[in-house]
């Protein structure tokens, strides 16, 4: 899962929530998300926020670049 792979390389230490946090965050483009949402900068605003929310809760060093890295991923994977 590539999402867990952008994870992983924000990793300080061993963190048992990366794997449900990935998961949850592949739920919000493949789900959650509206077909179109590529195209559409306040839908991406809006799921970047929603990324943010998820991965502050880990306590991941630099975790403000992983929204971006996220969307990266998800404009060419989703």
């Amino acid at each position: 899962m590539g999402i867990l792979k952008i994870l992983e390389a924000f990793q300080n230490e061993d963190n048992s929530q990366l794997e449900a946090t990935a998961q949850a965050i592949d739920a919000l483009y493949t789900s959650e998300a509206p077909s179109g949402w590529q195209l559409k900068e306040k839908l991406r605003k809006q799921l970047r926020q929603q990324v943010r929310a998820l991965v502050f809760k880990l306590g991941l060093s630099n975790w403000k670049d992983i929204p971006i890295k996220v969307e990266e991923y998800a404009v060419k994977h989703y």
